[in-house]
């Protein structure tokens, strides 16, 4: 099929196989999926702490021309008077 908005991206769908119906099987049900990229707080890793970044400082980022990643007290401890915007994951 053709996913095109602009770019003419074309894919191709091969069927493998065809296997019987599992009658006790949980239908739809997800064979695979993406695992998120988890990014921590810079702050607390300078610290030698692991902790999640929850928001990212854009005021921040846009100074130094990188992501500046944050956790949630990273942000209300120095940042809280900057636009910060959630991290998706």
């Amino acid at each position: 099929y053709v996913y095109d908005f602009g770019d003419d991206i074309q894919h191709i769908v091969t069927l493998e196989r065809i296997v019987e119906l599992d009658e006790t099987g949980d239908y739809p049900r997800v064979v695979s999926q993406n695992k998120p990229r988890y990014r921590y707080c810079e702050v607390c890793e300078r610290h030698g702490k692991k902790v999640l970044a929850t928001w990212i400082c854009i005021d921040c980022s846009n100074e130094e021309g990188r992501d500046v990643l944050l956790c949630e007290d990273c942000v209300t401890k120095g940042h809280d008077d900057h636009y910060v915007e959630d991290v998706l994951y």
